[in-house]
């Protein structure tokens, strides 16, 4: 099979991004609101430990760095949460993307076409209207699925408006 299109990674496009973009698009995923207002501390806290935990025996094997222990600092569940708060508005807009069609019909949906023809267009204002009609046979139940998801980040103070 030969591939002459351009390359699937590219270079320039690799950037380092905070853990908490992760989080974000993993916790509005894949869970559901309910979930989130009873055990979102405990989430918080489970992710908190495990990664401490990890970091202390990735740590406990590094002696390439004399600086590097497992008895370091690690950064405190408040730290955690704070670059939570300032990155997971990009999670949202994954889970925006995603979380509508999770509910429709996948035979309903755009074809892999369909968005290639909006890649084709140059302006984005018109490139990203033709993207969102693609989503058309959500209905209003798709626009309620976003909409709540913008409002409980606005509530949990992950975005302002």
């Amino acid at each position: 099979m030969t591939h002459s299109g351009p390359s699937p990674i590219l270079s320039p496009a690799r950037r380092y991004c905070s853990p908490a973009v992760d989080l974000s698009f993993f916790l509005f995923l894949n869970t559901t609101q309910s979930q989130r207002a009873a055990h979102w501390d405990d989430f918080f806290l489970s992710y908190y430990d495990g990664l401490t935990t990890a970091l202390r025996r990735l740590l406990s094997g590094s002696s390439a760095d004399p600086t590097l222990s497992p008895t370091m600092d690690m950064p405190s569940l408040a730290a955690i949460k704070a670059d939570f708060a300032r990155h997971a508005l990009y999670g949202f807009v994954i889970c925006a993307f995603f979380l509508p069609q999770m509910q429709g019909d996948p035979k309903d949906g755009p074809k892999y076409e369909d968005y290639a023809r909006c890649g084709e267009i140059a302006d984005p204002f018109e490139a990203g209207r033709a993207m969102a009609s693609l989503y058309s046979y959500l209905g209003e139940a798709g626009e309620n699925t976003g909409a709540d998801l913008l409002l409980e980040f606005v509530d949990r103070g992950l975005v302002g408006l």
